[in-house]
C-alpha cells in the first residue's frame, strides 16, 4: 500500500488503513525473515519508523493514542537492535571506504572492516533467544493492530486540517531549532535532533503528496538527499563512538588512528552538505508553509 493519505476519502479509516497495511508487513517480514533474521529486522523496523511518522502527523488530533503507541513501537525497535547494529558498523565502514583518500588509509579501513566483522558474528553467536525476541515483537505488533482498530479521529476537515498543519508546524520549529544550534556549533545533539527533524518531514511530505503531487515530490526528494546526509553522519558519530569504547578490537594504534581520522574528515564534509541541504529543505517559516499545508488539505478534502 502507498505511503500516502487521500483527503478525499474519509480520514480515519485511511489512517487505520496505512497503518495495518504497515503492521501486516512488519508482521510478514519477521515472521518469514528469508533465511535472514538480521535483514528481516531491518526491514520491520523501517515499517515502524514509517508508521511512527504517520502517527506523529495525527498526534494533535489523538494525543493519548499517539503516546501508547509510538512508545510501544519504539520499545519494539530497540528490542531488535541489538546484533543488527553491529552489521550496521560494518555497513559504516563500507561506506567510509568509498571515500579513502589514500591506499594506506583505505588499507586501514579494510583491517577495521575486518575487525568489526569479527565482533558481529561473535555478537551473533552469543544471542542467546533473538528468536524469542522477534517473537515478542510479533506479539506487539498484533497489539497494535488491535490499538489502531479502536483509533477514533475527528471527521470534520476543517479540524482534521488544523491537526495535519500544528505537528507541521511543531517538527518545522524543532528543525528550525537544530539548524540554529547545528550552525552555532552544537554538534552532537543539534545533527543528530536535525536527522529526526529531516526524517519526519520526509515522511510527512509522502503522505500528504496527493494535496500538491509535484510540489510535493519535488520537496520530498530534497528532503530525502538531506536525510541520507545526515544518516551517514550519524552512522559516523556511531561507529566513533564504538572506536572509542572497544579500541583493542582494532589491532593496534595505527588502524586506529586512521579510522578517526578518516571518520572526522568525512564527518566534517556530510555536514557541510547537510548544512547547504537544509538550507533548501527548511527555507520556509514553519507557520507560513503550516498554514499553507492547511489550505490544501482542506481544499483537496473538499474536492
Amino acid at each position: 500500500m502507498p505511503y500516502r493519505l487521500d483527503p478525499a476519502k474519509p480520514f480515519a479509516p485511511e489512517v487505520r488503513a496505512l497503518a495495518t497495511a504497515l503492521l501486516d508487513e512488519a508482521i510478514v517480514i519477521l515472521s518469514n525473515q528469508g533465511g535472514d533474521r538480521h535483514e528481516a529486522i531491518h526491514e520491520a523496523r523501517k515499517r515502524f519508523k514509517r508508521l511512527r511518522g504517520l502517527y506523529r502527523l495525527i498526534a494533535p488530533l489523538a494525543p493519548a493514542f499517539y503516546k501508547a503507541e509510538n512508545n510501544r513501537l519504539r520499545d519494539v525497535a530497540r528490542s531488535l537492535s541489538g546484533a543488527r547494529d553491529a552489521a550496521a558498523l560494518v555497513e559504516n565502514i563500507h561506506y567510509l571506504h568509498q571515500h579513502a583518500r589514500s591506499e594506506a588509509e583505505a588499507n586501514a579501513l579494510d583491517t577495521a572492516r575486518q575487525a568489526l566483522m569479527a565482533r558481529r558474528d561473535r555478537l551473533y553467536s552469543e544471542e542467546s533467544d533473538l528468536q524469542g525476541t522477534i517473537n515478542a515483537a510479533i506479539g506487539e505488533c498484533e497489539n497494535a493492530l488491535v490499538a489502531i482498530q479502536h483509533l477514533s479521529l475527528p471527521d470534520g476537515r476543517r479540524r482534521i486540517a488544523k491537526g495535519i498543519a500544528k505537528a507541521w508546524v511543531k517538527n518545522g520549529k524543532q528543525a528550525a531549532l537544530a539548524l540554529q544550534e547545528c550552525r552555532r556549533g552544537e554538534k552532537a545533539e543539534a545533527f543528530h535532533d536535525l536527522r529526526k527533524c529531516s526524517q519526519t518531514y520526509r515522511m510527512y511530505l509522502a503522505l500528504l503528496r496527493k494535496i500538491w503531487p509535484s510540489a510535493m515530490l519535488a520537496k520530498e526528494n530534497h528532503a530525502t538527499a538531506l536525510t541520507e546526509c545526515l544518516g551517514h553522519q550519524n552512522d559516523l558519530s556511531v561507529l566513533g563512538a564504538c572506536a572509542d569504547r572497544e579500541p583493542d578490537i582494532f589491532g593496534n594504534g595505527d588502524t586506529l588512528a586512521r579510522l578517526l581520522d578518516a571518520i572526522i574528515n568525512q564527518q566534517q564534509a556530510l555536514e557541510h552538505s547537510a548544512l547547504d541541504l537544509s538550507d533548501l529543505v527548511f527555507r520556509d517559516d514553519p507557520k507560513a508553509e503550516s498554514k499553507l499545508i492547511k489550505s490544501l488539505w482542506k481544499r483537496a478534502a473538499a474536492a
